[in-house]
């Protein structure tokens, strides 16, 4: 199943909506104004939330807790320390492993057995906006949620290397 992720353009915050394969909107995402834990929500269109998301500070390379909708812990989100990007995220007992393309074009998300979800971040546009094809159904909120989280930490570091 495809998702497609488009950035507002004019916000104050970061905002996002998923689209489904429909082109319908299925998801929204809001950052918190001057968050130093860039804190984000992923909701449905009926305002529920899904997940939200919280930065780890005081840490070498960025690190992020998802929590869902009572505030239980449900993934850590990773950084590698790599000239491609990197990340391993660790649902439970379950572990995956996210690699980007050196411009951070594309990923491929896999666990230990094959590829669980593809990104590909569409190049030729004003804001930010993936294409996301998700092999099986289950985890496809989180793995929505974790391409936005993904976005951020690739934006914190062009931010921190001016």
């Amino acid at each position: 199943m495809k998702f497609y992720v488009k950035q507002k353009l004019f916000s104050a915050k970061n905002k996002f909506t998923i689209f489904n394969e429909n082109e319908e909107e299925a998801y929204k995402v809001e950052g918190k104004m001057f968050s130093f834990k860039n804190y984000l929500e992923l909701r449905r269109m009926d305002d529920s939330v899904v997940f939200s998301t919280e930065k780890k500070l005081l840490t070498f390379l960025p690190k992020y807790t998802v929590y869902d909708a009572s505030g239980d812990e449900v993934a850590k989100i990773f950084k590698k320390f790599a000239f491609r990007p990197r990340f391993d995220v660790f649902k439970g007992n379950e572990r995956y492993y996210i690699e980007g393309s050196v411009f951070a074009h594309s990923f491929g998300v896999r666990n230990e057995e094959k590829i669980v979800a593809e990104i590909q971040k569409k190049v030729f546009k004003l804001t930010d906006s993936y294409e996301i094809e998700i092999h099986e159904d289950h985890d496809k909120e989180l793995f929505l949620f974790i391409v936005i989280v993904i976005d951020q930490i690739l934006h914190e570091g062009k931010n921190s290397s001016h």
